[in-house]
């Protein structure tokens, strides 16, 4: 991977999300300052509680995907506190804006919050976990038109199953127009009744767990996009956890994964050209070495964002995110309160929630149901959650 193409990929890993472009675009700059005190700054900004990680995420913002873009610099330093009238002195993580960070990661952050204001979705979206993958089909799309899947394989360094994938979520966003090689929904799975509970599947434990107890519960034939579509989870990990589960017994596979004859192929649409040329484009242009510090800079200039629409960006993330557990409970129960507010007096059911929020809420309901913060009740088979009466 060539030097310009490496700091494209670490670019977008640190540009995905919308609370990070927050972070870059709002909350640092070249003081040094903690992970509390950049969430100050967040609050302060989008206004809201509901929409506030902890202090671990925006840590872990800093520290796994800012520095090794080198957007920051990282320092261990003294903080005081005072505690019944004598101070202590404790060490924590500070950061401040490189001179890269300042001249390309703050304008570059601008323009994914105002991308993600154009095309009125998240970039988490649109680009998805490893959005580089994603990225590179876009461009190389944009430049021959049409590829066939083997080709962006080759472009992207990964396999065809990933291609097909991103290229699937491309489509449905109308980014793309892509005949798959591959026929929907082939490989489908049932329970076995097999007793006891299955040994995690590629370390993930939870996510086992959770397959395992749906598909017992639920009775019926499920794929990787059924199941995954029904749960709220990602379809990649979930097809992982079905062939897992299959070699332990737990599944039965009634059927099996099919290629068609003909070669797929992806052909880009004009939404896909004017994301191309509003962000990756720029963005790629910036990661060469040789580009002036000043690129971004001059590409964004007069580009201002207002409170409403930045919450609105980072609202339309956590629509979406698959990490709401990273938010505060309080701030996941705040966020589905407001989706129950907005559905009709009957109320919403678990799986609208899920697909609202693209995260299985059902522990967060069941406990909010019990504290009377929420009313559930049954239309049928179905459960319905609404919020009590207010006198």
């Amino acid at each position: 991977m060539q030097i310009t193409d490496l700091k494209f990929k670490n670019n977008l890993d640190a540009l995905n999300r919308e609370p990070k472009n927050v972070v870059l675009a709002y909350c640092l700059s070249n003081d040094w300052k903690s992970s509390n005190d950049i969430r100050n700054s967040y609050l302060s900004t989008v206004e809201s509680k509901a929409l506030a990680p902890t202090c671990m995420t925006f840590r872990e913002y800093c520290h796994n995907s800012f520095l090794p873009s080198r957007f920051v610099q990282e320092s261990i330093l003294p903080v005081e506190q005072v505690l019944c009238k004598t101070v202590l002195v404790k060490y924590s993580n500070h950061w401040r804006f490189t001179d890269y960070g300042i001249h390309t990661a703050k304008p570059a952050a601008l323009l994914g919050l105002e991308t993600a204001k154009e095309f009125q979705t998240s970039l988490y979206e649109i680009l998805g976990r490893i959005p580089y993958n994603r990225a590179k089909i876009l461009m190389h799309l944009s430049k021959v038109k049409n590829a066939r899947e083997k080709d962006l394989a080759e472009v992207t360094e990964s396999n065809p199953i990933g291609v097909f994938h991103n290229c699937e979520k491309l489509a449905s966003l109308g980014f793309i127009d892509y005949d798959s090689c591959f026929e929907k929904g082939w490989a489908e799975y049932e329970w076995s009744g097999k007793e006891g509970q299955p040994k995690a599947v590629g370390h993930i434990l939870t996510l086992t767990k959770e397959v395992a107890d749906f598909m017992r519960e639920n009775s019926g034939r499920w794929n990787y996009e059924s199941l995954s579509k029904e749960m709220g989870k990602n379809p990649t990990v979930v097809s992982s956890v079905l062939s897992g589960l299959e070699k332990q017994g737990f599944a039965k596979k009634l059927k099996n994964f099919k290629v068609k004859e003909k070669q797929s192929e992806a052909k880009i649409r004009d939404t896909g050209i004017e994301f191309t040329e509003m962000f990756l484009n720029p963005i790629y242009e910036a990661s060469d070495p040789n580009a002036g510090r000043g690129y971004l800079e001059d590409f964004t200039q007069g580009l201002t964002l207002s409170t409403e629409d930045v919450v609105k960006q980072v609202r339309n993330y956590y629509r979406i995110s698959p990490n709401l557990n990273i938010i505060p409970t309080s701030a996941t129960e705040a966020l589905v309160v407001e989706l129950v507010k907005e559905a009709p007096p009957s109320g919403l059911r678990p799986r609208d929630i899920i697909a609202k929020t693209g995260k299985n809420l059902n522990d967060h309901l069941r406990s909010m149901s019990n504290r009377g913060l929420l009313i559930k009740k049954r239309e049928g088979k179905a459960a319905l959650y609404s919020l009590p009466e207010t006198e």
